[in-house]
């Protein structure tokens, strides 16, 4: 197969893959939505394990007290001792734990490489045409069939999402030229009511 073929095929591929700006822009502004939420959750989770943390850590001075006074007997104090210390240490644990998720660096890529791989691609020499086809394909090979790539997930995803797009772009177009003038049936108002407009 000849270089400039060869070329095309993956220039086929990346253009099934790209996302518009627009798109990338609303999932952007989503995501940093989504963030802010997280975050927020996250700073009241925080303060509600804080506040749980000192109210166990309360209890267990009481227990103490109430032991040394002997107001307690030793089973019942061990026994209590022993549970809220265990619900103080699965709280400690929980506040350790990160709660907000966030975009990397790397999922952020993932996305600029969708909006812009066509250009980077048609634009780009034969390295930046390689860095763009090995970021966007785990696997790629020659065959009685012509190139066979497997796209790397994400961009699975976005291929499949684009062709159906073009799908269903395609049936909109023959849906609207179905019925584009009036019908044997004259009566606007009928028609109005039957038709798919």
């Amino acid at each position: 197969m000849r270089e400039e073929a060869l070329t095309e095929e993956f220039a086929r591929i990346v253009r099934s893959v790209a996302v518009p700006r627009s798109v990338i822009g609303a999932v952007l502004r989503e995501i940093e939505r989504t963030r802010a939420e997280d975050r927020e959750r996250a700073k009241a989770e925080t303060a509600r394990l804080a506040a749980t943390e000192e109210r166990l850590a309360k209890r267990l001075e009481r227990l103490y007290l109430d032991f040394a006074e002997g107001t307690l007997e030793e089973e019942t104090y061990s026994s209590l001792r022993n549970r809220t210390s265990e619900e103080l240490r699965e709280v400690r644990n929980l506040r350790g734990k990160p709660t907000a998720r966030g975009l990397d660096a790397g999922r952020a890529g993932l996305l600029e490489l969708a909006a812009e791989g066509l250009s980077r691609f048609e634009s780009g020499s034969q390295d930046a045409k390689r860095e763009v086809v090995d970021a966007l394909c785990s696997n790629s090979t020659y065959g009685l069939d012509g190139v066979q790539v497997s796209l790397r997930e994400p961009f699975q995803i976005v291929a499949q999402i684009n062709a159906n797009r073009t799908e269903i772009d395609s049936q909109t177009v023959q849906l609207e030229e179905w019925l584009p003038e009036l019908d044997s049936n004259q009566h606007k108002l009928i028609q109005s009511q039957l038709s798919c407009h």
